[in-house]
C-alpha cells in the first residue's frame, strides 16, 4: 500500500499505532477528523513516507523524536492540534521550516516558531 487518505471522515479515537507497520506507505492523510492521544512514538518506522497530514484534529502531546528520521518527507502538517513540547531538529525536519506546518498549537517550542 503507497497512499491512505481518510481525510474528512469523522474519524475518532487514537491514531491507528499499527499504520506504522506499514513499512512502504509513501503518503498518510488523516486531517480534517476528531483523533485524539498522541502521534505514535514510532511513526519514524515509515522511512518511505513522503506525505503526512495529521492537521485539524485534537491530537496532543510532543512531536516524536524519530519524526526527523523521515528521510523521504517532504510535505508535514500537523497545525490545529494541541500538540505540545519542542519541535524536534535533525535530518529532514530541518528542511521543512515552514510555520504553518505547525500552526495553532500554541504549547510548541522551538524552530521555526521562534524564528
Amino acid at each position: 500500500m503507497n497512499s491512505i487518505d481518510l481525510s474528512n471522515n469523522a474519524l475518532s479515537g487514537d491514531v491507528p499505532g499499527g499504520l506504522t507497520n506499514l513499512s512502504t506507505l509513501g503518503t498518510l492523510n488523516l486531517s480534517i477528523n476528531h483523533l485524539t492521544g498522541k502521534i505514535p512514538k514510532n511513526i519514524g518506522q515509515l522511512q518511505r513516507l513522503e506525505t503526512l497530514d495529521l492537521s485539524r484534529n485534537q491530537l496532543s502531546g510532543p512531536i516524536p523524536a524519530g519524526m526527523a528520521s523521515l528521510t523521504f518527507l517532504n510535505h508535514l502538517n500537523l497545525s490545529d492540534n494541541n500538540l505540545s513540547g519542542r519541535i524536534p531538529t535533525g535530518n529532514q525536519l530541518q528542511a521543512l521550516d515552514d510555520p504553518s506546518i505547525y500552526r495553532d498549537n500554541p504549547a510548541l517550542c522551538g524552530r521555526p516558531i521562534t524564528a
